[in-house]
């Protein structure tokens, strides 16, 4: 990362910018080396994420992995409730 992006979106107007993600790899984060690292490799980019709960109007990028791909599954049922959907999210299943 080299900053053009910010400063091209500061050249068009912005305020500021999104870093989301960014941070989970700062020393300071409390998460597993291996996430850090996971997130590091070349390889991982924004198609090995998927966002969920966006049908309920609480839209997160996520992780692309069974227990994201089997929450966008119940998320894509005609009567989908909020309530199906934190078990996975909080990793109870």
């Amino acid at each position: 990362a080299t900053g053009r992006q910010l400063a091209a979106a500061l050249a068009m107007g912005a305020q500021g910018i999104t870093m989301a993600t960014r941070f989970l790899c700062t020393i300071e984060a409390p998460v597993k080396m291996s996430i850090k690292e996971h997130m590091a490799n070349p390889k991982t980019d924004e198609r090995s994420t998927t966002v969920v709960l966006s049908k309920l109007n609480n839209a997160t990028r996520v992780a692309k992995n069974s227990v994201s791909l089997k929450m966008l599954e119940i998320e894509n049922q005609e009567a989908v409730e909020f309530s199906q959907l934190p078990p996975f999210a909080t990793g109870a299943t």
